[in-house]
């Protein structure tokens, strides 16, 4: 989202907490990956001095962050003006509910957070990522506009949207697999995981699921 899109939600998000008590779960699991490194911590100005009824909880993956995605390892992080007594609350909800996260994910993360070479080395190869991501989400984006596709809005990030009314959504997920196609469904549409296909299968992807919509829809 954009800052002007956040400063609108935030702006309702307000409003909205005159009303009562109003809590946002925001999930960040893929932050790491955006394109603008300054945006990544950026976000988080959003949240400060707020209301009294309005608390932002921020769900972190530091095993996405670190690609080590078996580690299973997060954290939850509270922006409030009642900090104190929902961190008691959910401090003893989390130990009752799953206790503590693995042990050698927590090694591991503080080994490449405090270990100055492994970060750089870390830090060169997200790079890597995010430029793969962004060359496959460009293409891709370029293709779906010269052939009419429409999507969600997209600016960058491991997936695209494919807008479906439900009762073609089915028809149209099973005739993508028909082709090797496989997308995620969704209330309202299709998802296309752009993080698991190689650039040389994202060129041509637009205009098939294009293709298929077409066939199913027209049926």
């Amino acid at each position: 989202m954009t800052d002007d899109e956040w400063r609108l939600v935030m702006k309702r998000l307000r409003a909205l907490s005159d009303l009562g008590e109003v809590n946002v779960v925001l999930d960040i699991a893929y932050i790491d990956y955006t394109k603008s490194a300054d945006r990544r911590r950026s976000l988080f100005r959003f949240f400060e001095d707020l209301p009294e009824n309005l608390n932002v909880f921020v769900c972190a993956s530091l095993s996405k962050t670190a690609t080590a995605y078996g580690m299973r390892l997060g954290a939850l992080v509270i922006f409030s003006n009642q900090q104190e007594r929902l961190a008691e609350i959910y401090s003893a909800a989390a130990r009752s509910v799953w206790s503590n996260v693995n042990n050698g994910g927590q090694i591991a993360f503080s080994r490449l957070i405090k270990d100055n070479a492994l970060k750089q080395a870390f830090f060169i190869e997200q790079q890597e990522y995010i430029d793969m991501l962004n060359a496959r989400s460009e293409l891709f984006l370029q293709e779906a506009t010269a052939v009419g596709l429409p999507m969600y809005p997209h600016t960058e990030g491991f997936f695209v949207t494919i807008p479906l009314a439900v009762e073609y959504r089915d028809q149209v997920d099973q005739a993508l697999r028909d082709e090797l196609i496989y997308t995620i469904s969704l209330a309202g549409g299709v998802r296309v995981a752009l993080c698991a296909i190689p650039l040389r299968q994202v060129k041509g992807l637009a205009a098939t699921i294009q293709r298929i919509i077409k066939q199913v829809t027209s049926a």
